[in-house]
């Protein structure tokens, strides 16, 4: 039987103030790192055999831990990056919810079909 497992990258300073951080590549903070450490040690146990990974820093740093752990070599995919915000890349979800409140909503209540201004639809991202 094939087990998928899908994991989110550890912390970021970014992700954690709230900003739309699709194309930026930050590393992992220390909360971040720990998290992958932790990661590392249930995906250890889980018989994987084979491990693919976004290209971006974070999601790398992520799953380091793990490939160690589990002595596999990480398959870097472009398709597993994460989603382009466009306009609103590196802005905090905040400030866009009060200067673009009609097309932040309308994401926020069908993100497959409404894209952030210059950014990728679910739609979009399914496709790639």
């Amino acid at each position: 039987m094939f087990v998928l497992h899908l994991a989110r990258h550890g912390d970021t300073s970014q992700s954690a103030d709230g900003v739309f951080c699709g194309d930026l590549d930050p590393p992992l903070t220390e909360k971040g790192l720990s998290q992958a450490e932790k990661l590392a040690a249930v995906t250890a146990t889980l018989g994987l055999s084979a491990v693919y990974v976004s290209p971006k820093l974070r999601a790398r740093l992520t799953a380091k831990p793990t490939l160690t752990a589990t002595r596999l070599e990480g398959v870097i995919d472009e398709g597993l990056r994460e989603i382009g915000y466009g306009s609103w890349e590196g802005r905090k979800e905040s400030e866009i919810k009060g200067s673009d409140p009609e097309t932040y909503k309308n994401w926020v209540l069908d993100p497959a079909v409404h894209a952030p201004p210059g950014g990728e639809s679910g739609y979009a991202i399914a496709a790639r």
